[in-house]
């Protein structure tokens, strides 16, 4: 099992550095409060971590801002009552979504539909390393990448933030919002 893995990880860094190196996309930074289109992706693994998201969404659309989110849901969420709605804005991809190496499969149009988008701002909110997080960055066609700090991260964002371990969510999105204005 563990050389598969090892495989799959070898598949998948040779495409994030192919996917880098093709793509063409205009880079320029830009302040959050000037910015218009702000896309989100994310790994949520917790009921906390999706509510603080779409609540963070919410803030930027009652600023007049066009949100658009995407979700990795590695796992299912648990569903409190009342059921758990997911915003029309929001995609989601789940692990029968992606291929071997890693990356969105073709057929996940609203994935590649959102990596495609031509975002002023791109917010990666993963709390923790996802291979996922660096394939939805690496093709991401976003003018601003943003997101933790982290080896791979690095070569991915144009602004990478190093967080302290064991943050919430909700400071993360804080701290992500602060440093943005200042640009």
């Amino acid at each position: 099992m563990i050389k598969k893995e090892q495989f799959r990880n070898f598949f998948w860094e040779r495409k994030v550095v192919k996917t880098l190196s093709k793509n063409g996309r205009f880079r320029r930074s830009t302040n959050l409060n000037s910015a218009s289109q702000v896309g989100i992706y994310g790994v949520y693994e917790n009921a906390e971590q999706f509510d603080s998201v779409i609540k963070f969404s919410e803030k930027l659309q009652q600023q007049g801002k066009v949100v658009k989110t995407l979700i990795y849901l590695p796992t299912p969420l648990p569903t409190p009552q009342p059921v758990r709605k997911i915003p029309p804005s929001m995609s989601v991809l789940r692990p029968s979504q992606i291929s071997f190496a890693k990356f969105p499969l073709k057929t996940a149009v609203r994935a590649w539909h959102f990596i495609y988008e031509d975002f002023d701002i791109l917010f990666d909110t993963s709390l923790n390393f996802h291979h996922m997080d660096i394939s939805v960055m690496s093709a991401s066609n976003a003018r601003f990448k943003t997101g933790k700090a982290g080896e791979w991260n690095s070569r991915v964002n144009d602004f990478s933030i190093s967080f302290k371990d064991n943050i919430s969510q909700e400071e993360m999105l804080q701290i992500m919002q602060e440093y943005l204005k200042i640009f």
